[in-house]
């Protein structure tokens, strides 16, 4: 029989999201008659466990009480008699400093008996710790699906972790270049691996009840996003007022949750728009709003890779992006529209789409066309290229 290499995937959680939607199509992507899998959950949130192929080997072991300034962590941790959680806080911060056989009762504490052929690191931070300082391997990788470094990111960090990391790999050729531009260290050891999109499966979630049957207009619009500052959403209230002075008969559905739901619905009835623009909140169902949509909004700008775009056109809904480093891998003029930020552009492209039918024609079928090159098949065969190669 045949050996089967062991990987390790090590991210925070599996909570509805681009990233771990990315990671979940990923691993049901592998081939587990030549892989054996591995996946270590740091935190809470398991929505999207049950997508996963039964024989992946999921292991939860929650130490978000481990994480915070040190000070404040170890005081809290000992008043909660939450002793692991203080050792490896400790660890941690100084691995250099631990001896072999604490890092060693921090390793099978996780649940992890093994050694791998390949450890990766799904997302910066926490798990890269683990994986650098808690898990034995032949090779370790991280992912980066950031679109830029700003938001809080330590560089100094991710230098001195990406320097211990055999390859940093991230999902377009734009953030490719910005990591080798930012982080010298990583110039030569960098590789892309696309997030993953299949049409079938994505189709055979969309429901046959159309979420817009009731909505009585001639433009359906949906933006599908976390709901958090980074994706721009505000602008959104922008466009929709400048639509309705131009008598455009619209609605808008926009489909997540996150930390911008409030201040989005007050803006929404600040601005007189409950009408027109309505928040769906989160849902597992998001594919249902892309699919029975006019047209896909995406004013984000800051996106790594934009696999939402990616599905929306999958599903045959063109879409209007902002012009981050991601949108401009994925969108180009022949199977979508791409603007800058402001609501003009927006307005202007929104308008010209819904009057020009054979100009929305050309963006379907190209959009369905393009989005070839993320199907399962060629994207696994870069995955497995890099994890094997020297």
């Amino acid at each position: 029989m045949k050996t089967k290499r062991r990987i390790l995937f090590v991210n925070g959680n599996l909570s509805i999201g681009g990233t771990e939607r990315s990671l979940v199509n990923l691993l049901n992507a592998i081939d587990t008659d030549d892989y054996d899998i591995d996946l270590l959950l740091l935190q809470p949130g398991r929505e999207l466990i049950s997508e996963l192929k039964p024989n992946i080997n999921v292991i939860s072991r929650d130490v978000t009480a481990a994480f915070g300034p040190i000070k404040e962590t170890v005081s809290k941790n000992i008043k909660d008699k939450r002793y692991f959680e203080i050792i490896l806080r400790i660890c941690l911060t100084l691995p250099s400093k631990i001896g072999s056989k604490l890092l060693g009762f921090i390793y099978r504490q996780f649940g992890i008996k093994r050694k791998y052929d390949v450890a990766i690191s799904y997302r910066p931070g926490l798990s890269e710790l683990i994986v650098l300082n808690c898990v034995k391997s032949n090779k370790k990788l991280t992912w980066w699906h950031h679109g830029d470094f700003s938001n809080g990111v330590n560089l100094l960090t991710l230098r001195r972790n990406w320097k211990l990391f055999d390859r940093v790999i991230t999902v377009s050729e734009g953030i490719e270049r910005l990591i080798q531009k930012t982080i010298s260290e990583c110039v030569g050891k960098t590789g892309i691996i696309y997030n993953l999109v299949n049409t079938d499966v994505l189709r055979s979630k969309v429901n046959p009840v159309n979420p817009y049957e009731s909505w009585n207009c001639s433009l359906k619009l949906v933006t599908v996003s976390r709901l958090s500052i980074e994706k721009n959403l505000t602008r959104i209230i922008d466009i929709a007022k400048e639509l309705l002075k131009q008598s455009v008969y619209f609605k808008w559905a926009i489909v997540g949750g996150g930390k911008m739901q409030e201040d989005l619905h007050k803006l929404i009835v600040d601005h007189k728009l409950e009408e027109y623009v309505m928040l769906i909140g989160e849902t597992d169902d998001p594919y249902s709003w892309m699919y029975y949509a006019d047209l896909m909004v995406h004013p984000s700008l800051i996106e790594s890779f934009g696999l939402v775009l990616v599905e929306s056109m999958s599903l045959g809904t063109p879409c209007v992006s902002a012009k981050s480093l991601g949108a401009l891998d994925v969108i180009n003029d022949d199977n979508g529209i791409l603007v800058d930020d402001n609501s003009t552009e927006y307005v202007r492209a929104i308008i010209h789409f819904n009057e020009n039918n054979l100009f929305r024609l050309k963006l379907i079928e190209n959009g369905k066309k393009s989005v070839e090159k993320y199907t399962p098949n060629k994207a696994i065969r870069n995955f497995y290229s890099l994890i094997e190669a020297k």
